[in-house]
């Protein structure tokens, strides 16, 4: 219950602003969670509703995303800092067949310092309004920077895996973005949901001190394989768990989607009787002008 009205909470928000794309910032509070994977896999399925995806790989140091993609950026966001060139930070994301576009993270560790906190409040501010979806992956913890972005994001989808260490950590960031005020924005999604035998979905809420919303399915063999192929398992095992599981995912993030199709389906109904009724008020219009002149012959 608590997540089908969260679900239903954001799908308003999401709609009731269409101003600039939605901000979604992937987060862990240790390393090992599947970010990466979730990140490029949720842009895939996304893509393929037609929506207009964009990825920024904040992992600033040491980001996966265009090697996940089998993409080889020739400018990254090294290249935006360096010229002071945000406005046009669209222009420096390179393009995905899947139509994902990505800004690469810079290619080597010591350029990480280059993104400075200005650099990255205008490249994001330059995105949103290029698209419809933004999805930001950071490195693992509580950086300066990840919380900057936690402050721009719509929403925080913060991974965890179901071993105890990896709770114990995220319970200790979820207090830490509580005394922040961002604890709202937070979206808790349990990756390799048969991961332990020992954690049982109903202790989570507990020992992590908020209500998961989604687990996904574990998949550790396909799924390693495809993001070191470069491609996303969704598009390549679409009947794999994990994958469905990616697919329900973006169903619980955009819930409007069925709203759209309902809409679209009105829409091409209303369209088809209003062509009947023109149809029948022609047919009626033209009843009327024979009859008439039948009427002034009689007279």
């Amino acid at each position: 219950m608590n997540r089908e009205k969260g679900a239903v909470k954001l799908a308003e928000s999401f709609i009731n602003d269409n101003s600039r794309g939605k901000m979604i910032v992937i987060c862990s509070a240790s390393g090992g969670t599947g970010r990466t994977a979730v990140t490029v896999n949720l842009a895939a399925v996304l893509a393929k509703r037609k929506m207009k995806v964009d990825i920024l790989d904040a992992d600033w140091q040491f980001g996966d995303i265009a090697m996940a993609l089998n993409l080889e950026p020739a400018v990254t966001i090294k290249e935006i800092a360096e010229k002071q060139d945000s406005r046009n930070a669209r222009n420096y994301s390179i393009f995905h067949s899947t139509g994902i576009r990505v800004l690469a993270a810079p290619d080597r560790p010591e350029y990480a310092d280059m993104i400075t906190s200005d650099v990255l409040e205008a490249t994001v501010s330059a995105l949103l309004p290029e698209t419809q979806v933004l999805l930001a992956e950071t490195e693992a913890g509580l950086t300066d920077r990840n919380l900057q972005l936690m402050e721009m994001a719509d929403i925080v989808l913060l991974i965890t895996t179901p071993g105890i260490g990896s709770l114990k950590n995220t319970k200790l960031m979820v207090e830490t973005l509580e005394a922040l005020e961002l604890k709202d924005k937070v979206r808790l999604l349990v990756n390799q949901k048969a991961g332990s035998n020992a954690i049982k979905d109903s202790m989570v809420p507990k020992l992590v001190g908020v209500e998961p919303f989604y687990f996904l399915q574990s998949e550790k063999t396909q799924l390693a394989s495809s993001l070191d192929l470069g491609e996303p398992i969704v598009l390549s095992h679409p009947k794999l768990g994990f994958s469905k599981g990616i697919e329900g995912l973006a169903e619980m993030l955009f819930p409007q989607e069925k709203q759209f199709r309902d809409s679209s389906f009105l829409r091409l109904l209303q369209k088809k009787i209003t062509g009947v009724r023109g149809r029948v008020d022609e047919i009626i219009g033209k009843n009327s002008i024979e009859e008439s002149k039948g009427i002034q012959k009689n007279q």
